[in-house]
């Protein structure tokens, strides 16, 4: 049972990876060559990157124990966006047709917002801090991929921003010792958290800023709605080292201090996501097929 139940549920997941790889790509999210299908209609560029991708972060996991939870993090990290997505939406298109409309949307989305990083903070101190210091990663690969593709940034200094960015991120994650620790305790000889903590706010910081200064109106837009979220990460992970999950004998934040506050940084924190967000040309395609889907439906009857 040890082997093939993971098993079953990791064939599984590895399918949903490559259809999401494909679907992103259709999308324009991702190169073109992820929709490359063999003669058996299987997505086999996406398969395998999904494949690579999900044997390599098995390496800052060196546990079982810390794997699921990393995943963990992972899988509720991508549903914190779904409560400031409705509240946007319900503010951005009001009038699009939809099967259910849920009362008292803002209530239920920022509850559910809350919930979802209370979760995240309940995953403990390990998983936390190293899923987060991977999760910076995205950084470059949007400077670098997303904003020059669509226009949003110049090629060469956002290259060469992601570029710098990624050779720091390398340095500060092997200096601060946490990531991929065997026994899930801090390389001897590491730097202090207040050390890490300053070097990783600091290239974030630095990387956003050049980034914003190279981008055009629309990619300033994107930065903007955006920093919520890193914000957010940054001070969540401030409060859990000084929580009671965090690695201090005698936490700054004893319990139920520190729930108190995560709560405080996620109401804030939805709040700004809710203000950062707006329409995107996407949702501006869409409300301009729908618009006219429906003339053309009035004037056919």
């Amino acid at each position: 049972d040890a082997a093939l139940s993971p098993a079953a549920t990791g064939w599984v997941w590895l399918g949903i990876g490559t259809r999401t790889v494909y679907s992103m790509s259709v999308n324009r999210e991702l190169p073109s060559v992820f929709q490359r299908i063999n003669r058996h209609g299987t997505p086999i560029v996406a398969l395998v990157a999904c494949t690579v991708f999900g044997l390599l972060f098995f390496f800052p996991a060196p546990s079982w124990y810390l794997f699921v939870g990393m995943v963990s993090i992972a899988l509720t990290l991508s549903y914190v966006m779904g409560g400031p997505v409705l509240s946007v939406l319900r503010r951005t298109a009001p009038d699009f047709p939809r099967p259910v409309k849920l009362k008292a949307p803002n209530f239920w989305a920022c509850s559910g917002y809350v919930a979802s990083l209370l979760l995240i903070y309940f995953a403990g101190w390990v998983p936390l801090i190293n899923l987060f210091t991977v999760v910076f990663l995205a950084l470059p690969l949007y400077g670098a991929y997303t904003s020059v593709r669509e226009g949003w940034s110049r090629s060469g200094p956002s290259w060469v921003l992601s570029a710098a960015f990624t050779v720091a991120w390398v340095v500060v994650a092997v200096g601060g010792g946490w990531l991929a620790t065997l026994d899930q305790e801090q390389r001897e000889g590491s730097w202090g958290f207040p050390v890490y903590f300053t070097a990783i706010v600091l290239i974030v910081v630095v990387f956003l800023a050049g980034l914003y200064a190279v981008s055009t109106d629309a990619g300033r837009r994107h930065i903007r709605g955006g920093t919520w979220l890193v914000a957010t990460i940054l001070a969540l992970l401030f409060v859990a080292y000084l929580g009671q999950f965090g690695p201090m004998e005698s936490p700054v934040l004893a319990s139920p201090i520190d729930v108190i506050v995560v709560i405080a940084i996620s109401i804030a924190s939805f709040l700004w996501s809710v203000r950062a967000g707006g329409p995107t040309e996407e949702l501006g395609e869409i409300l301009a097929a729908q618009a006219a889907a429906s003339r053309a439906g009035a004037a056919g009857s």
